[in-house]
């Protein structure tokens, strides 16, 4: 029974996402809207039920813009604020709830000449 309901689940979910992806103006973050998902776990979604599709709202949506500029100033003056408290980035990996890896990725994306640098390009 919960095999069925899961199948249904999905079935629905990548309906919903052709249906949307007819739409040239749909966004990665309309599709998570839809599901009441974030945009990373759409693109998860897709990614391991439906690669054309991600492949789809991909190309619409780099992986380093997964994050709005608003989300991605946020994020920058959360660990800004955390890297002067003295806190590690291990720990603000985990405050974040992703991997030290990840987080340095993304720092790496977002703030190649560093997250202080970042927050003030991002804020003009």
């Amino acid at each position: 029974m919960a095999n069925s309901h899961s199948l249904q689940v999905r079935m629905t979910r990548l309906n919903q996402a052709r249906q949307l992806s007819t739409d040239p103006s749909a966004t990665l973050q309309d599709l998570a809207n839809t599901w009441g998902v974030s945009k990373v776990a759409a693109c998860n979604y897709l990614k391991k039920y439906d690669v054309r599709l991600q492949s789809y709202f991909g190309q619409r949506q780099s992986k380093g813009n997964l994050f709005t500029r608003e989300e991605a100033l946020w994020r920058l003056r959360f660990i800004r604020t955390h890297e002067i408290r003295g806190h590690p980035r291990v720990k603000i990996a985990k405050l974040l709830g992703i991997s030290l890896a990840g987080l340095t990725q993304w720092i790496e994306r977002w703030a190649p000449d560093g997250v202080q640098a970042a927050i003030e390009d991002l804020e003009d």
